[in-house]
């Protein structure tokens, strides 16, 4: 059984300077803190967290379980997990929402609700050296209505994947 303190940032989802959709949007950095909680059986564990935006940027909060199973194979650890998150209406509207002073004539105003989405997350780790690994990961989510409808998304689904390298000191 593992429990875990954490504080996590919560980018802002896109530079207005990349997109013409996005401007005139304006969406901070936060930074969210929270608890998890992780029960492990063998390879398989299932795991809870919930975290809370703690500098005021959307006051909003979200909650995830999940089962997974993580494998060791060499060098190399697999991770994949499935599961359920729920964002209450503050922080989808940070994510998801049109607030009436950013909408115009090409963006409609959208006010999200709370969601539950479900999710499936993938992830590779590779031990280079005694203090060196690199990682891969991937997350798939599938949006619900209450999000999906946003003139901002204009997609079912949000994913993301990427590689770091990891150097201990």
């Amino acid at each position: 059984f593992e429990l875990t303190v954490f504080a996590d940032p919560r980018f802002a989802f896109t530079d207005p300077d990349e997109s013409p959709l996005f401007a005139g949007i304006d969406r901070k950095t936060t930074v969210e803190a929270g608890l998890g909680a992780r029960f492990n059986a063998g390879p398989a564990y299932a795991e809870i967290r919930g975290q809370y935006d703690i500098l005021d940027v959307h006051n909003g909060y979200e909650a995830s379980a999940r089962i997974g199973l993580e494998v060791e194979v060499g060098k190399a650890s697999f991770d994949l997990a499935g599961g359920v998150s729920y964002r209450d209406e503050k922080l989808n509207d940070h994510l998801f929402g049109v607030r009436a002073d950013e909408a115009r004539a090409d963006l409609a105003q959208f006010s999200p609700q709370d969601s539950l989405e479900p999710f499936v997350s993938a992830d590779i780790a590779l031990q280079l050296g005694r203090r060196s690994a690199v990682i891969a990961f991937a997350d798939f989510r599938l949006l619900r209505d209450e999000v999906r409808e946003s003139p901002l998304i204009g997609r079912k689904y949000t994913g993301t994947a990427g590689v770091a390298f990891l150097r201990r000191f």
